[in-house]
């Protein structure tokens, strides 16, 4: 019997480090690209405020920002691991919704969102508040995709098992879950379209319950559209300490460090395809950027950067429906000379080679600014 038992935990703990590197894998993807914009853009942004062209408080948020979502990997990756003791971290709930709303509608200004407090005193959650700020993020990302036009939130109070809940719903005005879709809500790599991969619902469901809460889809009564209800147990612990914001100098961009190069980069990322254009045409390169489609295929998109007679081409190794690695099969296949000029990025790992394809560099977008242009400027000079 003990015997038995002893597989039946070998095997609960398999499940759960395959499940926790899944979600780890999805939160890799997705914050290292947001990371990198962000952190980019506050050195970009440093370099215009020595000319007198952006707020300096405007620059603070931003790296503000780019901080909260390392810190957001890391408690990601301390939980992969185990290192993390959960019950050790506790956070304001309202303050954390009102900043991640703020945030969200930074980079979505053109939705709607009515948050509506329904909830008395000083609600505190057991758990780390990234966790609860990026399900919430994923929520507002799918009422956005699904939904027309507007967003609502609602803080609500509820008793569950004797104690204190808050419920947290966030409803769209699209036209819901079809119901032949609902059982797979929450299942990995189970989408309906729309540019989505499934691992956003997912994540949630995975976020909410380490903060032992529960996830669960309705139809919306007020907007009319989806309806997903967060429930998560209060606490009455208080914490006030906040992080404190870094500042650094760093010295201006060279405008032509990357002048009369011809950069193409390819990714699915649109904001971060908008801030490698702008990154590299400071420093003096002409840019194409290649969006892709999850819809578009791999010939399509390694045609198009052919095309464009690049003397450097950067390929995001993890694109959201064709694959960085194929796409530069195909590109070497139809011009072999653009081996030399061509590296990866990925998000994380630190930088390499990638042997499949004759150790063309591998560029972490985490990396900064300068040193990334400083990769693009050896590339182009054996252009």
């Amino acid at each position: 019997m003990n015997g038995i038992e002893n597989r039946s935990v070998r095997r609960e703990e398999q499940d759960r480090l395959e499940e926790l590197g899944r979600i780890a894998g999805q939160l890799f993807h997705d914050l290292i690209g947001a990371t990198s914009l962000l952190r980019g853009s506050a050195e970009l942004m440093r370099d215009e405020v020595r000319r007198g062209q952006v707020p300096g408080e405007e620059l603070e948020a931003v790296c503000e920002h780019a901080m909260y979502l390392e810190r957001m990997v890391a408690d990601v990756f301390d939980e992969v691991r185990g290192t993390g003791r959960q019950g050790g971290h506790r956070f304001e709930l309202i303050p954390t919704i009102e900043s991640t709303v703020e945030r969200w509608i930074s980079a979505a200004p053109s939705r709607s969102i009515d948050l509506r407090q329904e909830v008395t005193g000083n609600v505190e959650i057991r758990g780390r508040d990234t966790f609860f700020s990026r399900a919430l993020q994923n929520l507002l990302n799918n009422a956005a995709r699904h939904g027309h036009h507007r967003i609502e939130i609602r803080v609500s109070e509820m008793q569950r098992e004797g104690r204190a809940w808050i419920a947290v719903d966030v409803e769209d005005d699209g036209e819901g879950v079809p119901l032949d879709r609902q059982p797979l809500l929450f299942t990995p790599f189970s989408h309906g379209g729309h540019g989505g991969t499934g691992l956003g619902l997912s994540y949630v469901n995975w976020a909410i319950e380490r903060l032992g809460g529960t996830v669960e889809h309705h139809q919306g009564n007020r907007l009319g559209g989806a309806r997903f209800r967060v429930c998560i147990p209060a606490t009455t612990w208080r914490q006030s300490e906040t992080p404190e914001i870094a500042k650094r100098r760093a010295k201006p961009i060279s405008r032509d460090r990357l002048a009369g190069l011809h950069v193409v980069v390819v990714d699915d990322d649109e904001s971060l395809l908008r801030f490698y254009r702008k990154l590299f045409s400071r420093a003096g390169a002409e840019v194409t950027a290649l969006r892709a489609f999850g819809d578009e295929r791999d010939e399509s998109l390694s045609t198009r950067a052919v095309a464009a007679d690049p003397d450097v081409v950067l390929l995001d190794r993890q694109l959201g429906g064709s694959s960085g690695d194929r796409i530069c099969g195909e590109m070497l296949a139809e011009r072999s000379g653009l081996r030399e000029r061509t590296a990866f990025l990925t998000g994380g790992g630190g930088p390499g080679s990638d042997q499949e394809h004759g150790d063309i560099p591998v560029l972490d977008k985490m990396m900064d600014v300068r040193s990334l242009i400083a990769e693009v400027a050896r590339l182009g000079r054996s252009a």
